[in-house]
């Protein structure tokens, strides 16, 4: 058996298909230039030939577009020469005809009429220009002696498009009224299907093309296929005479004379599927009348498949139409496909990666321990422990020798009667018990209320709760609300709640004034997440998404937050106010919660793991791996990675860049999120025909290109310009779960096998902790080592800190990030929203090139070279005194501990302290609005040096500080919002 990938046999189908396809007259007018024309002029035109000078001429043309209000757009005709012509006489111009008048015409010769010039914005962000309005009324004294019967005509030589992916042929050219109105005269069904190879995806849904006039609609389709392919096709279903309800599809499977392709190796993508968390789901397809759906369909061929042709039936129906049924026929070649067809996007055969479970298990994550049952219901995670009290809550959380909770935590009903007296659990079981994930089931019932857990805890302690709150008699409560009592030495800071990151004040009341669902309450030792779920989105971009609150604990408006302080505890109280129930009405009520620190902080990687981080010139120079680079961050709109959040189209380029870097001993992390995704998706038309799940809705706009082709019914996002080709335009994905989740789990694991990238650069993504569990298990099975960090900006999760907060535990680094206005930030803001250091993470800075000084006290730089607010940053002169240094040897001891090595006699001036044997770096920084003059005090024994035997210098760093050297005991100035590197050494 011959095993390869047959590139010449694969062209040689393609061009069967294609020329089978190019039979009709209409083939002839559609064509690309051989060089794109000027971008302003847009993306189509009619090539006209006018055989002598006129003063005036007649184009009346078919065009058959598809884009909206084709009328009001400009119309720009310039002859071959480069004339333009001054004026055009509109008379009819709609989706199907145009119809007017031109000149006068100097010459004769061909004539170029472009009809959808548009603003060109060369910049990246978000496209906000538009089409050019409608050309001026042409000269009165020209169109007064305009005698439209007696006008020269002009002949049509055909449509271009400036670029074969701005093409509208075939899939997007318009059948004429009165040709569908021939064509339904002609079929009497309810519905008509148009069967297609997967080379023509079905673009338009409100519409059909002329291909199907001329084609006209089929039961038979034939296909030919590899062995170890996925084969992908379509059958178009074109809502002739009413409305379909509950489209549906079966096959027969495939037989030859010796071997049968079972019906299940077939699957219609658009009526089920498996969810992004392993579930099997069943799509209901509903179609207008009128209106197209495309039924992707995949069939699962193996290698060791006979060669031969295989022939079944698709039988379609909807629940009120009879049935119709397809003959099928697949040819399978003698051949193999070596990776199924991925690596060929054409193909669609990565739309099987959207019923992925790849990555779905209960096995912990590396780094992570299996959960273990220590006793006395108290069970072990990595490093921390979780005790569940007789009320089924947690009693005690403990992270390594410190204590969380004051108390046990409560879920509280209160009548005016008081609190419900809630028994002890009862009817508790344990529905899973798993290596990474244990769930057990309890019940617990009052006098008036019924409640039935489901409580979840996995290894790298996370822990969710849902109950389901019954009515047993008919009753008013005063509230509903959930505490958590802190232990008053380990609440120091928390942010969420409304309020940014911060100390824990000791009084706070809140409503859900904002895109928040979360909060933290702890210190750098130990700490809380909390998130109160029960919206149809819970995911970190809240302020993208906007999702309405979870009903249970929002309750009109009536529910809150509350921090109530004691000298022993610090209560956060989540309440959902007063409400009256009837005798059965069920409520759900939902929280997560997360224990920090998630892991012991890694400060060697910190300060050796460099990043390069280069938009447009991604390659970092000898010069700039000399300085300490380790990892170079592939972000999108550049030569290897040109498209955003689909690195498939320039595969052979980033294969190239990262063998060049892994040469030099760089690790390379690209940029994939899933927020959205570029109009170069390949299987963008597949997805569309998903109808929401995967697409986000929206009043569409945008780049021409999306308004072109996509036309309506999607949210524009990012832009990026290209001097030589189309944009990038990308749109936004539909909020919530969906199945371009799993596409994304495989896309990675396809990039590391392929391309040998070594982890990923999240940007503001929507999706849970359950994916990026997925992702870092993928990761470190396909290739240990692997690397993700994650970027933020205030703009899309209000607070990321918190919002992210449950993908800590697989994270490596974080770099938040845009509109973080550092010099404006408290210390404990910077701890708490930026360092990561409470939560087991340390980060870089972002926006306007951070600040430098302040930084330093968190260990943090910017990245090299990115560029910010017209700040290029540039941290390799503080990497320099790192290397000198040695501060990767060196243990960091922050203002936050308990026992600091060094403090100042100012509060406003911080101070952290990087020891190691023999020597000692200090970072000063001022959050002062003024110049501070402090004096510093060192605790000798803990930084294992003697003030006898050293000397406190400032050594020289550009753009930093001048070389100065200071007394021990003397004053040092501090510049506002700047600092000092000062070294201790002998």
């Amino acid at each position: 058996m011959k095993l390869r990938i047959p590139i010449c046999t694969i062209w040689t189908t393609t061009l069967i298909l294609l020329f089978t396809a190019c039979q009709s007259e209409t083939n002839s007018l559609y064509s690309v230039p051989d060089t794109p024309w000027e971008e302003s002029l847009g993306n189509h035109r009619a090539v006209l030939q006018v055989e002598e000078p006129a003063e005036a001429a007649l184009i009346d043309i078919d065009w058959r577009r598809h884009d909206r209000d084709p009328a009001e757009k400009r119309f720009i005709i310039i002859h071959e020469s480069g004339d333009t012509i001054q004026n055009i006489h509109r008379i009819v111009v709609d989706n199907e005809r145009c119809k007017l008048a031109f000149g006068p015409l100097q010459k004769p010769g061909k004539y170029f009429f472009y009809y959808l010039p548009y603003l060109v914005q060369e910049n990246y962000g978000f496209y906000n220009k538009g089409y050019l309005k409608p050309e001026t009324k042409s000269a009165a004294d020209w169109e007064n002696k305009l005698d439209v019967a007696k006008l020269l005509k002009t002949k049509l030589i055909g449509f271009q498009s400036r670029t074969a992916f701005d093409s509208f042929y075939p899939m997007e050219v318009i059948a004429l009224k009165s040709e569908k109105d021939s064509l339904l005269s002609r079929y009497h069904q309810d519905f008509l299907i148009f069967p297609e190879d997967r080379s023509f995806p079905i673009r338009m849904l409100d519409e059909i093309p002329l291909r199907w006039i001329e084609s006209g609609p089929s039961t038979f389709f034939r296909g030919e296929a590899f062995k170890n392919e996925y084969y992908a096709f379509q059958l178009g279903v074109f809502a002739a005479r009413k409305d379909l309800q509950d489209l549906k599809i079966e096959f027969s499977g495939l037989q030859n004379d010796d071997y049968k392709i079972a019906p299940d190796k077939l699957t219609c993508f658009n009526t089920g599927g498996i969810g992004p968390y392993g579930d099997p789901f069943v799509k209901r397809v509903d179609l207008a009348q009128g209106k197209v759906q495309p039924l992707w369909i995949g069939v699962d061929l193996s290698k060791d498949i006979p060669a031969g042709t295989y022939t079944g039936t698709a039988t379609v129906w909807a629940e009120n139409t009879e049935k119709q049924t397809v003959q099928l026929s697949l040819k399978i070649g003698s051949e193999v496909l070596a990776d199924r067809g991925d690596s060929e996007a054409w193909r669609h055969s990565r739309l099987r990666w959207l019923n992925s479970t790849l990555g779905i298990d209960d096995e912990p994550t590396n780094g992570y321990k299996a959960i273990s049952f220590i006793g006395e219901s108290t069970y072990g995670f990595t490093g921390k422990t979780m005790t569940i009290a007789d009320n089924g809550f947690p009693g005690s959380f403990k992270v390594k020798e410190t204590e969380i909770l004051n108390r046990p935590i409560s879920f509280v009903v209160e009548t005016q009667k008081g609190k419900e007296q809630f028994s002890e659990a009862q009817n508790v079981e344990l529905l899973k018990n798993s290596p990474g994930k244990m769930v057990g089931a309890w019940e617990s019932i009052s006098e008036n209320i019924k409640i039935s857990g489901v409580g979840t805890i996995e290894s790298d302690g996370f822990i969710n709760y849902k109950l389901k709150v019954k009515a047993l008699n008919q009753l008013k409560t005063k509230d509903i609300r959930l505490e958590i009592p802190f232990k008053k030495e380990v609440a120091e800071y928390m942010m969420g709640m409304d309020l940014p990151g911060g100390v824990v004040p000791k009084k706070h009341s809140a409503k859900w004034n904002g895109p928040h669902d979360s909060f933290w309450i702890g210190n750098t030792h130990a700490g809380l997440w909390c998130e109160l779920r029960g919206s149809s989105y819970s995911g970190p971009m809240l302020n993208l998404y906007r999702p309405e609150y979870p009903e249970s604990w929002h309750n009109n408006n009536q529910g809150g937050f509350r921090i109530e302080s004691t000298s022993s505890e610090v209560k956060a109280v989540v309440y959902s106010g007063s409400r009256s129930l009837g005798k059965g009405e069920e409520l759900t009520f939902e929280w997560s919660l997360l224990l920090t620190p998630v892991k012991d902080i890694d400060y060697k990687s910190q300060f050796t793991d460099r990043y390069y981080h280069n938009g447009g010139q991604p390659m970092p120079s000898d010069e700039d791996l000399e300085s300490g680079v380790k990892i170079v961050n592939l972000h999108h709109a550049n030569n290897y990675n040109p498209h955003i959040n689909y690195p498939f189209v320039a595969v052979d380029s980033m294969k190239w860049f990262v063998d060049q870097m892994h040469e030099k001993g760089q690790k390379v992390k690209i940029y994939y999120t899933i927020r959205e995704f570029t109009n170069y998706t390949t299987e963008l038309w597949a997805l569309r025909s998903l109808g929401d799940e995967i697409l986000g809705d929206g009043r569409g706009g945008g780049y021409p290109w999306l308004r072109e082709h996509l036309v309506t019914g999607y949210r524009p996002q990012w832009y990026q310009w290209f001097p030589d080709k189309s944009a990038d335009a990308s749109v936004v994905n539909a909020p919530g779960d969906s199945r371009w989740y799993n596409y994304y789990i495989e896309g990675l694991a396809w990039m590391v096998r392929h391309v040998d990238i070594d982890g990923l650069y999240l940007d503001d993504v929507s999706y849970d902790r359950r994916t990026v569990k997925r992702i870092r298990k993928v990761l470190d099975r396909e290739k240990p080592g692997c690397l993700l960090d994650l970027h933020s900006n205030t703009g899309f999760s209000k607070g990321p800190a918190t919002q992210y907060t449950e993908y800590f535990p697989y994270l490596d680094k974080l770099w938040f990030g845009e509109s973080f206005r550092y010099s404006q930030m408290s210390p404990a803001n910077w701890l708490v929203e930026v360092s990561g250091i409470p939560f087991g993470l340390m980060g870089d800075m972002l926006h306007g090139g951070g600040n430098r000084w302040l930084g330093m006290v968190y260990g943090m730089t910017v990245r090299h070279p990115w560029v910010t607010e017209g700040v290029t940053c540039d941290p390799r002169p503080i990497w320099k005194i790192w290397d000198e240094f040695g501060i990767d040897q060196a243990k960091m001891v922050g203002f936050w501990e308990n026992e600091p090595v060094v403090t100042t006699n100012n509060p406003k001036v911080k101070a952290t302290a990087y020891v190691r044997d023999g020597k000692a770096l200090i970072a000063l920084g001022n959050w002062s609005d003024k110049t501070e003059n402090v004096r510093l005090s060192i605790d000798w024994e803990k930084s294992g040096l003697s003030s006898a035997d050293v000397k406190l210098v400032a050594p020289e760093i550009q753009d930093f500080q001048p070389e100065t050297e200071f007394s021990l005991s003397g004053v040092i100035p501090v510049e506002s919002k700047k600092g000092w590197i000062l070294m201790i050494e002998n």
